[in-house]
């Protein structure tokens, strides 16, 4: 009996990473992905794009940060949240300003 609950606690296996952590990056990941083909897809100069992509890279960072922060479900929910919200509200604008710029000169 006492081999059978040794080997019975032995075989609980603790992962190393959450799911719910895992799967929160993924979506925070997701959108991260869809704006930066927003980005892709814009008529903006390849230096527009790059500082765009330089703020969804940072809030993506930012994100994932505060998930492996969080020590609660909760958090991590919030976390997921307030990152993709804040990658979400990244203004991809319809016009090149320099290009707009370029126009009126």
């Amino acid at each position: 009996a006492q081999t059978d609950g040794v080997t019975t606690i032995d075989d609980i296996k603790v992962p190393t990473e959450s799911a719910v952590k895992e799967a929160a990056k993924q979506a925070v990941a997701d959108a991260a992905t869809a704006k930066n083909n927003a980005i892709d897809a814009s008529n903006l100069t390849d230096e527009e794009k790059a500082d765009l992509k330089q703020k969804v890279t940072e809030a993506q960072n930012a994100a994932d940060q505060a998930i492996d922060n969080a020590t609660t479900n909760a958090a991590v929910t919030a976390a997921q949240t307030d990152g993709v919200t804040t990658i979400d509200d990244i203004k991809v604008p319809t016009e090149s300003a320099v290009k707009e710029a370029a126009k009126q000169a």
